[in-house]
């Protein structure tokens, strides 16, 4: 029988050079067949978007369990590495360590299974209940969830196909045009607001395997939470309008009352398992995260953090793993993060002292977070912020940080397992918002030490986190966001970038071959061209 590491990096390496055609059979019948959704249900159609959105659409039930969900495998590859959740000693995931080695597919991989899963159907959602006044709670939803799936691509590439995006058997548009960023996001928040304003509790909502349980009040609240989200990451290149629906979000949600709950959330299930786990953690995953792995370690950045504050969360989150599989307890001293200038072959012994993810925060039902409640309030107390000016984020920003601390009970584990005996959280959320927390109006210091937790809370959602940091640099450096992050000093990194951490992902070959017109528009569109050094609409330094 071969070695189960020769195993997994073969799976890998397959995955890398877009060899995983079974993959993509269900999506040539769909393409093929203009009729194949007819007989879909729209509570059929919202769970297969549901679990296409964070990436658990593989049935592991067969018990080969790959671990190869794609779009999580390149969000640990590429974007956890960029923006330095993660780090790596080893040479398979040099583009997301260095920017040194470029392979198309890790860029087509979030374009191609994003337009082809998520947005397909949630689009298909929105396209059923048009036609059936019954289905105004599915349209309402799955607007909702185009929303949160167009702007996390919009994202990562500047102008996309939108508006005539997955029109191709709806309206037999197969070349779609790319929408301007700014127009995307213009109609992402109207949208969320005509959802949000829409949905109606007396009207069914079936389907539904989000925490939201399909509960329109509960939906309401992820369309204000990601009316928020949306509007602030506008607020440099247009602070108006983004204070203006960042303002309008606020008040949906309560303002100061506000009470998010647990936040919007996927589990994994015995069938469709959490994607982090499967990635980093099964039984053809775990390589990733052994006790010895070359491949992923928690960074010096993430360690430092929790260090340098005494979060309690250094006890809960990283561990050291001996060959046993044992993990620490009570150790926050010895928890060390992987340098990103660090490129050497380690030893066994070595890399075993190096701090990793609790195998408890990834099993196959751990939950997903697509917008947690701690990301909310910390963008809630941003807004006060740069409104006021005056440290009336205050009450936001605590509540976030207890929020985030808190998460981890979501996982099924509680945090008083791995907290010390006589740890008291909230006297230090007090200590962090009474002392650290700047009430003399100095927004620089404020919206810093928010955006740092906001960073610290999207570990393993590299999407956001990746786009957040970038929204928060300042004109002095490319590299210089919230938290402050570094590039390689390695001889010949970075190559691609000119020693800058990325600023976008470049288009697809497959739209510069097959939908070439609408591609040297949207390129045109680029200052600098299609490049991973150019910057999208809202990504401008001021």
């Amino acid at each position: 029988m071969p070695n189960k590491k020769y195993v997994c990096l073969i799976l890998f390496c397959l995955l890398l050079t877009g060899r995983f055609v079974q993959c993509t059979k269900g999506f040539q019948e769909l393409n093929t067949n203009p009729n194949a959704v007819a007989s879909v249900t729209p509570n059929l159609l919202l769970t297969t978007t549901l679990y296409s959105i964070v990436d658990e659409n593989i049935d592991n039930s067969n018990g080969l369990q790959l671990g190869w969900q794609v779009n999580t495998g390149y969000n640990f590859a590429t974007l956890e590495l960029f923006i330095q959740h993660f780090m790596s000693p080893g040479g398979i995931f040099n583009f997301g360590k260095f920017y040194s080695i470029y392979n198309s597919t890790y860029d087509e991989s979030f374009w191609d299974q994003t337009y082809l899963n998520s947005f397909k159907t949630a689009t298909q959602l929105i396209s059923l209940s048009a036609t059936n006044p019954n289905y105004a709670n599915y349209g309402a939803v799955g607007t909702i969830l185009q929303a949160y799936i167009i702007q996390r691509l919009t994202d990562l590439y500047g102008d996309i196909p939108f508006s005539q995006a997955g029109q191709g058997f709806l309206n037999g548009i197969v070349y779609p045009k790319y929408d301007r960023q700014r127009d995307i996001y213009m109609t992402i928040l109207n949208n969320l607001q005509t959802a949000a304003t829409s949905l109606n509790a007396s009207m069914p909502l079936l389907g539904d395997i989000s925490s939201n349980n399909g509960v329109v009040t509960q939906w309401k609240q992820t369309a204000y939470s990601l009316m928020l989200r949306v509007a602030m990451r506008m607020i440099r290149v247009d602070p108006t309008n983004a204070i203006r629906w960042a303002s309008i979000a606020e008040d949906s949600l309560g303002g100061a009352s506000a009470n998010l709950g647990n936040g919007f959330y996927i589990t994994g299930t015995s069938q469709y398992f959490n994607a982090n786990y499967a990635v980093l953690a099964s039984p053809a995953g775990a390589y990733l995260f052994s006790y010895s792995s070359p491949y992923l370690k928690l960074s010096d950045v993430y360690i430092g953090l929790l260090k340098s504050f005494k979060d309690p969360r250094i006890f809960i989150w990283p561990t050291l793993r001996d060959a046993s599989g044992n993990e620490s307890i009570y150790d926050s001293a010895d928890q060390k993060g992987l340098s990103v200038s660090d490129a050497t072959a380690y030893s066994v012994d070595q890399l075993a002292t190096f701090s990793q993810v609790r195998f408890a925060l990834l099993t196959p039902t751990s939950p997903t977070f697509c917008i947690s409640p701690a990301q909310t309030f910390f963008l809630l107390a941003e807004l006060e912020e740069r409104k006021t000016g005056t440290g009336t984020g205050r009450n936001f920003f605590k509540s976030g940080l207890t929020a985030a601390i808190n998460q981890a009970n979501s996982f099924g584990v509680s945090i008083n397992t791995y907290l010390p005996p006589g740890s008291n959280v909230q006297a230090y959320v007090d200590s962090i918002g009474n002392m650290v927390y700047n009430s003399q109006g100095n927004l620089d210091s404020n919206v810093k030490l928010i955006n740092q937790e906001y960073w610290l809370n999207t570990l393993f959602d590299g999407i956001e986190a990746f786009s957040n940091w970038r929204r928060t640099r300042n004109s002095t450096s490319s590299n210089n966001g919230y938290p402050a992050l570094y590039v390689s000093t390695v001889s010949g990194s970075a190559q691609l970038t000119g020693g800058t951490i990325p600023s976008r992902l470049k288009y697809p070959i497959s739209e510069r071959t097959v939908n070439t017109q609408n591609y040297n528009v949207a390129v045109g569109n680029l200052v600098g061209g299609d490049n991973l050094t150019s910057r999208v609409w809202w990504d401008v330094m001021n």
